[in-house]
């Protein structure tokens, strides 16, 4: 899946077809199995699918994070289609079929189921409601079961999205945030211990590691208010140009002492862009902060800001750019948007899906990526209405 990521689609549940008489057949089999009463009430997600990955039962747990009108309205779909996943559609083949389908844990969960195995996998489900990211963390078990001479497997899930979530925190808090304030703590004892010295140099990267600290909160209040649905937008008009130099700055103190850096391209623009400052920071931060982290010990990261006409509307589109040398695995590639992944490690950062959350589901834009051999690895945020400061 290598190239620029194409833009997400609005990927509500998908519509459930006739069910034909193959599938009524299996409905039938279920219903008079009596599994629904033992399972409707379950605290679980609870799907049972046929031999061709089927939804043909689904509790109450499950339709009401399925957002499923009944559970007519879900028979004959696939898993991920039922829950809206944006992979679901990516092949016409259908969910369990695309290239991020081979990394899904609930895709390989029930392949296993259909083999005969049972097995246990994490699963995180990308999906857009009312045009805004979300992502839904599972953890899945899934068994295999005969029902009079039908071949099923059984599917129960968790909702462990909450668990995700304070994973995430804790890292920030006790990681970032107690690293940053011990390295504040550092530097004012060097002052103490240097009389006579201009501490100005050290005042500055005290200023500098205060700045990523306060960074790091907002960052994560802004993420949360982000997917609760409550994070107001105030945009005002901007130079884009600045507010990028503006986001580079903050790594003044991360990058202090260290071989990596990171500069603004020659020539980059200064676009007008009429948006959100905090929020584009945001988006900016987390696009540097991924690429360093990805970068070689003696590379600089280049950032910059352009120009591009010639949009569907007739409008100029804004274009913030990030690139470093490292090119990203294709399992990465897949899964680089959801919540709970990160090439970190377990319980690490949500910086790609904070992109795509703030980027696209509250400032309106796209972001976009290529990660090539010989060229590196490129973040784009593409915005509206973007034209040269004059």
């Amino acid at each position: 899946m290598l190239g620029i990521e194409s833009e997400s689609a609005i990927c509500q549940p998908t519509r459930a077809q006739d069910p034909g008489p193959e599938l009524a057949a299996l409905r039938r089999i279920v219903l008079e199995s009596r599994l629904g009463l033992i399972f409707d009430e379950y605290p679980l997600l609870t799907t049972l699918l046929d031999s061709s990955r089927r939804i043909v039962y689904a509790n109450r747990r499950s339709l009401e994070l399925m957002d499923a009108a009944g559970e007519e309205s879900v028979l004959g779909l696939r898993f991920g289609e039922a829950f809206g996943c944006v992979h679901a559609r990516e092949s016409a083949a259908g969910c369990g079929t695309s290239a991020a389908c081979r990394f899904c844990g609930a895709a390989r969960s029930v392949d296993e189921g259909l083999a005969g195995s049972s097995v246990s996998e994490e699963c995180s489900i990308s999906r857009d409601r009312e045009g805004r990211g979300e992502s839904l963390d599972m953890r899945i078990w899934a068994r295999p079961i005969d029902l009079e001479g039908g071949a099923f497997v059984l599917l129960a899930a968790e909702d462990i999205s909450a668990e995700k979530r304070r994973e995430v925190l804790e890292r920030v808090f006790y990681h970032d945030i107690a690293n940053t304030a011990s390295g504040i703590r550092s530097i004012l004892d060097l002052i103490r211990m240097l009389p006579g010295e201009d501490p100005a140099e050290y005042l500055d990267l005290i200023r500098a590691a205060a700045g990523q600290l306060i960074d790091e909160i907002e960052s994560q209040r802004a993420l949360k208010a982000a997917e609760s649905r409550e994070l107001a937008v105030r945009p005002v008009l901007l130079d884009g140009g600045q507010a990028l130099v503006a986001a580079t700055g903050l790594f003044a103190y991360r990058l202090h002492g260290k071989a990596t850096r990171v500069a603004i391209a020659p020539g980059s623009e200064h676009p007008l862009v009429e948006t959100d400052p905090a929020l584009l920071h945001r988006v900016l931060v987390n696009m540097l902060k991924n690429a360093l982290e990805a970068a070689e010990r003696d590379e600089t990261v280049v950032a910059g800001a352009r120009v591009e006409s010639g949009g569907e509307d007739g409008t100029n589109c804004a274009v913030f750019w990030v690139r470093n040398r490292a090119v990203m695995p294709e399992a990465t590639q897949s899964r680089l948007f959801h919540r709970s992944f990160s090439t970190k490690g377990p319980g690490r950062g949500v910086g790609t899906y904070g992109m795509r959350l703030l980027g696209e589901g509250y400032l309106g834009g796209t972001i976009r990526f290529r990660s090539e051999p010989g060229e590196g690895t490129t973040f784009e945020l593409r915005l509206p209405s973007g034209s040269p400061l004059l």
